[in-house]
């Protein structure tokens, strides 16, 4: 556990894993939600990863009052993700 001073950026991740039976779907929507404390601010930095490879316009992030949602509309447009795969949200509040 870390010690953060008022105004410094808190790191937060949040992990993610797929259903064994993944491949079954045509389609599947991936959601995170996650909600700042109050106090906290979103510093607009989240970024995913895929199996430790970050992706880009897969996932949208939006940020509303203390709410943060990151979302694919449909993960099955990446290839490369499979019942195995971790994603992972890495961001910062301060």
């Amino acid at each position: 556990m870390a010690d953060y001073s008022i105004g410094e950026a808190v790191p937060f991740e949040l992990i993610g894993t797929l259903p064994s039976n993944y491949e079954d779907y045509k389609t599947y929507k991936y959601v995170f939600h996650d909600t700042l404390s109050d106090g906290l601010e979103y510093n607009g930095d989240a970024k995913v990863y895929i199996d430790n490879v970050e992706t880009e316009n897969l996932f949208t992030v939006k940020y509303e009052g203390n709410a943060l949602t990151i979302e694919a509309a449909n993960l099955k447009t990446n290839e490369a993700i499979k019942k195995d795969s971790k994603i992972v949200v890495k961001y910062t509040a301060t």
